[in-house]
C-alpha cells in the first residue's frame, strides 16, 4: 500500500506490540501491517518506526468510574484488556476517568478490570464493544455492588464490590441543592423565542403567567423523581441507584435514600417519610417528573417549561394564536390549540403518553 510523506509515525517501545500501537492511534494492527507491509504482525522491534494510516470513521470508548454517590475514583489502579491482550494499566485521574480509547472495530471487545482495595488482584467489571460512535463507560461502585452500563446501548454487565462512601441522608435538606431557573435566557434560543411570544399572547388576553421552571440540573430531576418513587411504594429507598453524571461538571449527588445506620442497616420508615418530606416540599404533588437526563428541562439549553396560569388553563379569556386569530378558552384543548400556533405543546399532548401520569404546568417542543 503506498504511503504518505505526511504520514504520522509511531515508533515501537518496549513492551508494544502491533496491536497496542495500533490501538493508541485509532485503526486496527491488520491496517496497521500492511500499510507497513509487515508479514508478521507478531514481530516488531523496538524503535521501529510505523506510519500511521490515515484515519477512517473512528468510536471512541470512555471509562468513567464512580463510587456508590456519585463521586470519581481518584487514583483507582484500572487496566483494559481486548481479545486477552493488555492494552493498558493506569490509575483513574481526578474526574475518575481513563485514557479514551479509540475503536473503529465494532466486533472488538474492551474488558475494564480494576484493581481490588487491599489486594494485589485484578477483576472484570464489565465490557463494551468497539465501534464508530462514542461510548461512554459509566461504573459504579459501592458497599453492595457496581454496575457498569454503556451508552447508547445502555448495556449492563458484571456486579463486584469496589468501594463504598459516606453520604448526607436524605431529607428537605436536599430541596435547597442544585436549584432550578427560572430565566427565559436559559431556554434554548428559538423554542424561547416562541414561547416568549406565546406568554406574551396570554398576558395580552388577560391571563396571568408564572414561571416555575426553565433550566433544571439532572441532580434536581434526580432528587425529585427518586424522592416520587419511594412516597409513592414504586421502589424501596435501599434499591434507588446512586446519581451517575453523563455531563462533564455536573454530581455528585451524596445522599442516603435508605437513612444506613453504623450498623450499615437501612431505617426504610424514616427514609420513605423524609422522602414523603422532599416531595412535599419540591411541590411535585402528582405531577410527573422524569429520571436526569430524560427530561427537556435538564439541557444546557432547556427545551422545556413549568408554568402556572391564572385562571386555570385562561378559561373565559381571549388569546391570539401566532397568525392572529382570536381563540375564547373555554376548554384546556383550546389553549392547547393556541400554544400549537407557537410551537409549543403540553404534557397531555405528548407522544406515547401514559393516562396515569399527569403534569399541568408542563410546555416543550413535544409536550414531554
Amino acid at each position: 500500500m503506498a504511503t504518505s510523506n505526511e504520514d504520522e509515525i509511531a515508533v515501537a517501545q518496549a513492551g508494544d506490540t502491533l496491536r497496542k500501537i495500533a490501538t493508541r492511534h485509532g485503526t486496527t494492527y491488520q491496517e496497521l501491517a500492511e500499510y507497513n507491509q509487515i508479514t508478521n504482525a507478531n514481530r516488531i522491534y523496538i524503535g521501529q518506526r510505523l506510519r500511521i494510516p490515515k484515519p477512517r470513521e473512528v468510536g471512541v470508548i470512555k471509562f468513567r468510574l464512580f463510587d456508590l454517590i456519585g463521586e470519581a475514583i481518584e487514583g483507582l489502579e484500572c487496566k483494559v484488556v481486548s481479545l486477552g491482550e493488555e492494552l493498558m494499566r493506569i490509575k483513574t485521574d481526578a474526574k475518575g476517568a481513563l485514557p479514551d480509547i479509540k475503536a473503529k472495530d465494532a466486533l472488538d471487545t474492551f474488558e475494564l478490570w480494576v484493581k481490588r482495595f487491599g489486594a494485589n488482584e485484578f477483576k472484570k467489571v464489565g465490557e463494551v464493544k468497539g465501534g464508530t460512535t462514542e461510548r461512554i463507560v459509566a461504573v459504579k461502585s459501592g458497599k453492595q455492588k457496581i454496575v457498569a452500563s454503556t451508552k447508547p446501548t445502555e448495556e449492563k454487565h458484571v456486579e463486584k464490590i469496589v468501594k463504598g462512601g459516606k453520604a448526607e441522608k436524605s431529607g428537605v435538606s436536599w430541596v435547597a441543592k442544585f436549584p432550578a431557573s427560572t430565566d427565559l435566557g436559559m431556554l434554548e434560543a428559538t423554542f424561547g423565542k416562541d414561547l416568549q411570544a406565546f406568554i406574551n399572547a396570554m398576558k395580552e388576553g388577560g391571563i396571568g403567567v408564572n414561571i416555575s421552571t426553565t433550566y433544571r440540573p439532572p441532580e434536581r430531576s434526580y432528587l425529585m423523581h427518586w424522592c416520587q418513587q419511594i412516597a409513592d411504594g414504586k421502589i424501596s429507598p435501599d434499591k434507588v441507584k446512586p446519581f451517575v453524571p453523563e455531563i462533564e461538571g455536573d454530581g455528585p449527588v451524596n445522599i442516603d435514600w435508605a437513612h444506613l445506620g453504623s450498623d450499615g442497616k437501612p431505617d426504610l420508615e424514616a427514609a420513605k417519610k423524609a422522602a414523603e418530606q422532599m416531595r412535599a416540599k419540591f411541590l411535585i404533588g402528582i405531577n410527573a417528573v422524569a429520571k436526569p437526563y430524560h427530561s427537556n428541562h435538564n439541557f444546557r439549553k432547556a427545551k422545556a417549561v413549568d408554568m402556572t396560569l391564572s385562571p386555570k388553563w385562561g378559561f373565559g379569556k381571549v388569546v391570539k394564536n401566532k397568525i392572529g386569530d382570536k381563540q375564547k378558552i373555554e376548554t384546556k384543548d383550546d389553549l392547547f390549540d393556541v400554544g400549537n400556533s407557537y410551537g409549543i405543546v403540553h404534557f397531555d399532548l405528548r407522544p406515547n403518553k401514559s393516562k396515569k401520569q399527569k403534569d399541568d404546568v408542563h410546555w416543550s417542543r413535544t409536550g414531554a
